[in-house]
């Protein structure tokens, strides 16, 4: 992973991924089912997906250093935050279930 972030042209060279190919797909389904569904319905939940569909409306076609908002970036913003608080809780939660675990 830190190889990912801190060396990404030898990640592209290397093939490195976060997610699988059927992780992938799966994620793209539903992150754009959701937008379209929320900018349909004009549905407000005020979390992540609100916030990008946001910056989708008040960026129109504007790049940011080589960043533009919309398809695979807005879904790979959602997916490092599903990562990033998949792994923070799952890993203590592990650890402490091991350590009871163990007093038994």
């Amino acid at each position: 992973m830190l190889a990912m972030f801190f060396l990404p042209d030898i990640s592209r060279m290397a093939n490195l991924k976060s997610f699988g190919k059927e992780t992938t797909i799966f994620l793209r389904k539903i992150f754009s089912e959701t937008i379209t569904r929320r900018m349909e319905s004009g549905e407000k939940r005020y979390d992540l997906i609100d916030i990008l569909i946001e910056i989708k409306k008040n960026s129109s076609d504007e790049e940011i250093e080589g960043f533009k908002f919309d398809g695979d970036d807005l879904m790979a913003q959602a997916a490092s935050f599903f990562s990033g608080g998949f792994d923070s809780s799952t890993i203590p939660i592990a650890f402490t279930l091991y350590e009871l675990a163990l007093q038994l």
